[in-house]
């Protein structure tokens, strides 16, 4: 109960949205911005069994920049500026912490309400995580996320855009890899054209990894505020979310061990649906990024 009982005077401003797919490192750079003074944390509020009902009800939707949707709107500033009485949502903000000035909204499911989002809350700031698709879906499906991208395919404004059309026609197996990598593939370049457009950060999971001061000081230009030290003290260690053998791992590993993993199939399939979806200028067949400094 004292998680939910708390004066939150964080403005507009000082208001931030950390959006990424799952198992892209969004909890390791959550808890940095989590560390900065005063800030609250909303955890993952769209999630299906834990999360806000009437939120969890549009995850994986995209919803154009155009749209209305004042239910949705409304939800989500109720979300922002009272508690939430939940206790998935508010598990990270400590029970003595009772006035917040600073507020994190992180999220892995509202990639494609991007473009929506920077509408209907221009005034906060936002921040967009990626990681290496290989690696992502390497985790999510060890972890049992099993993600079609049929459910994508017939939602309005996702199935008639070329690129989309594209990816359908690509002679894909039923192999959970290549599924969760087409559905990564949409998401990613739904939010990765909003981002771009709007000029908001765009994270690259590898770069935090190997320069995380480099990388937390363009966040601190474009947040208008200082990170203490203790930020990156825990940038070698693995968050909460990770597999226990993660927190074993080297740099080097957490980086580049989804290569090992990889079968040459998969490779070639990952390669082709990159193509499809224009995201080979991001990534490749290397485990570090082949574009840098998107944001």
């Amino acid at each position: 109960m004292g998680r939910s009982l708390y004066s939150d005077r964080s403005d507009a401003s000082s208001t931030i949205f950390l959006l990424s797919s799952g198992r892209s490192g969004s909890t390791w750079l959550g808890s940095m911005l989590h560390s900065l003074p005063e800030t609250r944390m909303i955890f993952e509020p769209f999630h299906a069994g834990r999360g806000i009902p009437s939120l969890a009800a549009h995850r994986y939707f995209h919803i154009s920049a155009e749209a209305d949707n004042g239910d949705l709107a409304a939800g989500v500033r109720r979300l922002l500026t009272k508690s939430s009485w939940n206790p998935w949502v508010e598990q990270f903000n400590p029970a003595a912490q009772f006035v917040y000035r600073r507020r994190l909204l992180k999220e892995v499911r509202i990639n494609l309400l991007l473009p929506w989002l920077l509408g209907r809350f221009s005034d906060c700031r936002f921040v967009l995580l990626l990681r290496h698709p290989a690696a992502v879906v390497q985790s999510q499906v060890s972890g049992g996320w099993l993600l079609s991208p049929d459910r994508l395919y017939g939602q309005p404004g996702l199935g008639r855009l070329p690129w989309v059309q594209d990816l359908k026609k690509l002679d894909s197996s039923d192999e959970a890899f290549e599924r969760n990598l087409l559905f990564w593939a949409i998401e990613n370049r739904i939010a990765l054209d909003a981002a771009t457009a709007a000029g908001i950060p765009v994270m690259l999971y590898e770069e935090l990894c190997v320069e995380p001061e480099a990388q937390l000081a363009g966040l601190e230009r474009y947040l208008d505020t200082a990170f203490l030290p203790a930020a990156t003290e825990g940038a070698a260690e693995a968050s909460w979310s990770s597999s226990k053998s993660v927190a074993d791992y080297s740099l080097e590993q957490k980086i580049s061990s989804w290569q090992t993993r990889i079968l040459p199939g998969q490779m070639t399939a990952m390669l082709r649906i990159l193509e499809a979806s224009g995201l080979n200028s991001v990534y490749g067949r290397e485990s570090m990024p082949v574009a840098s400094g998107l944001g």
